[in-house]
């Protein structure tokens, strides 16, 4: 069988072959050197698709972590397979089917035509969507209590000096009784980003503890709509209070 090379080669050749020996022969060349130049611009695009193809398949087989008896899984939010992309390795890849393992922060590639799963290079992931949510990979700050790893990225702005991020976590855990059964118990850190670095929030008051300049606003804020910072509501509740902060200083600009 002829290689990528091969093919872009014998075509060029077959060419300069088919060159009629005529009085036109000089615009016959022309045209020929033309389709030529067309032909090697194609080839050259081929070659680096199949060159982004071979970056996002350099991960490793996917196996999830799946005692007998277990109650739960290790994905975020469903266990089937959900459309997103990845720029991955500088390249973007749309329309992909994916899978957050949440326990082995992990990013799963699916639905290759077979059982096979992918998991890519965490450290080669820029960014990802799963879905309507976006993820970034971050390196840890040791300050702020943040490990290196996958994040979801609650409030971003480009103009905005602010950005909330939550570090999401599964881990198994035996349940108590005679029988061996293992449970997935899910978990959530939030952390402010500001020019200074990252504060780690979980309540209103560390929020506004990290942005003292509108204390009085924020407060009242929380106050007139009733937020709330249980397990339940803490991500909207924080989402909402960061979105306002970053209302007001856009407001103040000139």
């Amino acid at each position: 069988m002829l290689n990528d090379y091969s093919w872009g080669r014998g075509l060029l050749l077959s060419s300069f072959a088919l060159l009629p020996a005529c009085p036109g022969w000089a615009q016959a060349s022309a045209d020929s050197l033309t389709l030529a130049s067309s032909i090697n611009h194609l080839h050259a695009r081929y070659l680096e698709a199949r060159k982004q193809e071979s970056f996002l398949l350099n991960g490793v087989a996917y196996a999830p972590n799946l005692p007998p008896r277990v109650i739960g899984h290790p994905f975020l939010e469903s266990p089937e397979p959900q459309p997103g992309r990845v720029y991955y390795d500088g390249y973007d890849f749309p329309n992909l089917s994916l899978l957050f393992d949440v326990e082995q922060d992990a990013l799963v590639l699916a639905d290759l035509g077979g059982p096979l799963r992918v998991r890519l290079i965490s450290e080669h992931v820029g960014n990802f969507r799963l879905g309507t949510r976006s993820f970034v990979w971050l390196r840890g700050a040791k300050q702020a209590g943040m490990n290196t790893g996958f994040y979801e990225v609650l409030f971003d702005d480009a103009a905005s000096p602010v950005r909330l991020l939550a570090r999401h976590g599964k881990k198994l855990e035996r349940k108590s009784g005679t029988e061996l059964r293992y449970e997935f118990r899910t978990s959530a850190d939030y952390f402010l980003q500001t020019p200074q670095g990252y504060v780690p929030v979980s309540k209103a008051s560390a929020v506004v503890a990290t942005l003292p300049e509108r204390k009085k606003e924020l407060k009242e804020f929380v106050r007139s709509h009733h937020l709330k910072f249980s397990k339940a509501e803490r991500a909207a509740s924080l989402t909402s209070l960061v979105a306002y902060y970053d209302s007001l200083v856009k407001a103040a600009r000139p």
